[in-house]
């Protein structure tokens, strides 16, 4: 799909995804969040592990799955391609087919460098090592 046939992004789901983030990464009720606010490398770079809690909440809300090879920067790259990807998948989902980021823009799971559980295992072992209350 370009980008010049990609489906308008619904604006209520906008406002839904937005609300998971302000919950999620306790930003407050009253936080503005742009649409092309970026998630990862600017005002909010998320990191692993609110990630993976966005995914857990994105997941559960609006009942769709996110796969690994498509958790990298193209999905998580701002506010709005989170929801495209949202929209698409909720979508599919209604169609029975499996997830995907066929959106413009949307690279091959070959291509994406950074998924969540790349990270997280060294965070998990790095965390265990050095016990909460241990002074790191």
């Amino acid at each position: 799909m370009s980008a010049s046939t990609a489906q308008p992004v619904d604006l209520d789901l906008l406002n839904e995804v937005k609300s998971i983030l302000r919950r999620d990464l306790k930003l407050g009720p009253d936080a503005r969040i742009a649409d092309d606010m970026p998630l990862i490398g600017g005002d909010m770079d998320l990191d692993s592990l609110d990630i993976l809690l966005v995914i857990s909440s994105i997941e559960k809300h609006f009942k769709i799955k996110i796969p690994n090879e498509v958790v990298g920067r193209w999905v998580f790259q701002d506010v709005t391609t989170l929801t495209r990807f949202v929209q698409e998948n909720r979508n599919a989902n209604a169609d029975g087919a499996k997830p995907h980021a066929a959106s413009a823009g949307a690279p091959s799971a070959a291509s994406t460098h950074s998924s969540v559980t790349s990270r997280v295992p060294a965070l998990v072992c790095a965390n265990a090592a050095h016990p909460a209350g241990s002074g790191w």
